[in-house]
């Protein structure tokens, strides 16, 4: 089974508690023609790039070569663009090991231990971050993660991105907006 690049553009509303129903955030995807074909992949069902994948995101420096094929057996999906779509009952976290050290909402310290306190948060046993530079306390998605990390009930990734490679464009961005009533925002997970 395919497992899809770990480097991917990741889009998800600002309001960490918007969600979208799965069945109106595909229908969405699919009415913009965001979405191609559906394949299985390693981290769940996964879409080809729709017909209008190249005007629905800027990509910077370089007209992308976009393939409409999955790629063959034991080739690298590093290049390979996909997309994904979560709708989840609980925050899910967007980041991985690469992911930069956040700052704090309330003097901008870094959290040089935010693995360890992600982890109990994930746990559930401490809801709330601890910043070693003033000592308040503040749930981990009002932490600065500078594109690198959020949380989300809701979520695009779009795998095979580089970080700074592409952004949303604005009339994705408005659709998204107006599917959750909540801006969207985006960041980058990139792979290690």
């Amino acid at each position: 089974m395919l497992k899809l690049a770990e480097n991917a553009l990741v889009l998800y509303p600002a309001n960490s508690e918007s969600q979208a129903p799965l069945a109106d955030f595909m229908r969405l995807l699919q009415e913009l023609q965001l979405l191609g074909a559906a394949f299985e992949a390693q981290q769940g069902t996964a879409y080809l790039p729709g017909a209008t994948f190249a005007q629905h995101l800027s990509f910077m420096g370089c007209a992308p070569a976009i393939d409409s094929a999955l790629p063959s057996a034991g080739a690298s999906t590093t290049n390979f663009y996909s997309l994904r779509c979560i709708s989840s009952a609980t925050l899910e976290f967007l980041g991985n090991q690469a992911t930069r050290a956040p700052r704090c909402p309330h003097c901008n310290s870094f959290l040089p231990d935010w693995e360890n306190q992600l982890a109990g948060w994930q746990q559930q046993a401490a809801p709330l971050f601890l910043c070693p530079g003033c000592a308040q306390t503040s749930p981990p998605w009002a932490w600065h993660w500078r594109k690198r990390g959020g949380f989300a009930r809701t979520a695009l990734w779009i795998h095979g991105v580089f970080e700074g490679e592409a952004i949303p464009g604005q009339s994705l961005l408005q659709a998204l907006k107006n599917l959750t009533q909540s801006d969207w925002q985006y960041g980058f997970r990139v792979g290690f």
